[in-house]
């Protein structure tokens, strides 16, 4: 019992760190912000927006490149029909369904 009640205050602990080092960074950002001037804020939300913008078209451009793969490859063509009688069947000897 000793055990787990330690193990439980371990990840208690654990969790309560993470939680207060979270504070401290938005306490942090907040600073930092409240430090900049509007202009310097407006420049960096048209940068991160900029940068959203290149994430989104190269994650497309990835999709994209993964689905023309997938459609030209032989993964469907090599496969055995399961009901053309050839390869393995879901009959056993008395070809009943199992």
């Amino acid at each position: 019992m000793g055990l787990l009640q330690e193990a439980i205050q371990r990840m208690k602990d654990k969790k309560q760190k993470f939680k207060d080092a979270d504070e401290d960074f938005k306490i942090q950002h907040k600073l930092e912000e409240r430090r900049k001037n509007a202009n310097e804020r407006e420049l960096e939300r048209y940068q991160e927006e900029g940068r959203q913008k290149q994430i989104q078209e190269a994650l497309s451009f990835y999709r994209k490149q993964k689905s023309s793969e997938m459609w030209h490859t032989n993964n469907f063509t090599n496969n055995q029909n399961l009901f053309s009688g050839s390869g393995f069947s879901m009959r056993n000897n008395d070809q009943r369904w199992i």
